[in-house]
């Protein structure tokens, strides 16, 4: 149980990186980053491990 949970540990803080990080130089800071829409998907996926 204990390594399933560091698992779903780790696979949230690496989407959570990859949700902040942005592909590409992002010019305009008034607009979110392309990869932060990700998050919402995170919840659902991580509820069906």
């Amino acid at each position: 149980m204990a390594k399933q949970r560091e698992a779903l540990a780790a696979l949230h803080r690496e989407c959570i990186r990859f949700a902040l990080t942005p592909l590409f130089r992002h010019d305009d800071s008034s607009q979110p980053g392309p990869n932060l829409l990700f998050l919402e998907v995170l919840p659902e996926f991580a509820s069906k491990l």
